[in-house]
């Protein structure tokens, strides 16, 4: 549990010596994003990458209400804000 809500850890078999890639990103690239993401707080993640769903694969207009809608209070005390934050951070446009 996080900020109230459960969330999953995953992890992989190999040692990180050995990976080469992650899905079509390098090591190298990936490393910073996860060095990120693990100082971030799960529920932040989880409207973060919620977010991006909305806005480039739904498509939908107003993902900010949208959000609301499907994530209620996970959105207040600046969470959404932090959502926000952390996708501009890396590069990701909403």
């Amino acid at each position: 549990m996080s900020d109230g809500s459960p969330f999953s850890i995953f992890k992989t078999r190999k040692p990180v010596e050995e990976i080469d890639s992650i899905g079509r990103l390098s090591v190298d690239d990936v490393v910073p994003l996860l060095d990120r993401f693990s100082k971030s707080n799960s529920t932040v993640l989880e409207l973060a990458a919620t977010i991006h769903w909305l806005s480039h694969v739904e498509r939908v207009p107003n993902w900010r209400d949208e959000l609301v809608r499907r994530k209620g209070s996970k959105t207040k005390n600046g969470r959404m804000e932090r959502a926000v934050e952390l996708l501009s951070e890396i590069g990701v446009d909403v």
